[in-house]
């Protein structure tokens, strides 16, 4: 099935330059498709995805956001939301505080501060009443 291209609404010129200040890996392709559109350097989708190394169905997606919503609609990219922090503020505070992780130097050389911290935050938490006690 063949779908036209829509119409590129800024000059190569300016693509070019915002080419020039992207330095984002995923955005950079997707002003190189639209660059290589405008200047006349590809015709069709299939020649862009040559171009660019990527998949024919990429370049539709990608121009299909352009033609919804413009230059700022391709640009958009998804960040998927990820999980919630298990741990409050006030602990994850209380770990970066105490270089939680880091080497314990009175331990062995592979032996980390993980295994030998615990109890003792697990104590000092129970005392603050943040936890139940061990």
């Amino acid at each position: 099935m063949y779908r036209e291209l829509p119409p590129i609404t800024e000059t190569a010129a300016e693509l070019k330059q915002h080419l020039q200040h992207e330095h984002h890996g995923r955005k950079k392709p997707r002003l190189q498709m639209l660059y290589l559109l405008a200047s006349g350097q590809a015709h069709t989708r299939q020649d862009v995805a040559r171009l660019l190394g990527v998949s024919r169905n990429t370049v539709g997606r990608w121009l299909a956001s352009y033609e919804s919503g413009g230059l700022p609609a391709l640009l958009e990219l998804y960040v998927p939301a990820g999980k919630a922090p298990s741990l409050s503020p006030l602990l994850r505070g209380d770990f970066s505080l105490r270089g939680f992780g880091k080497r314990n130097p009175g331990a062995g050389e592979r032996h980390h501060a993980v295994k030998t911290f615990r109890p003792r935050f697990r104590d000092e938490l129970a005392e603050r009443q943040l936890v139940a006690p061990a």
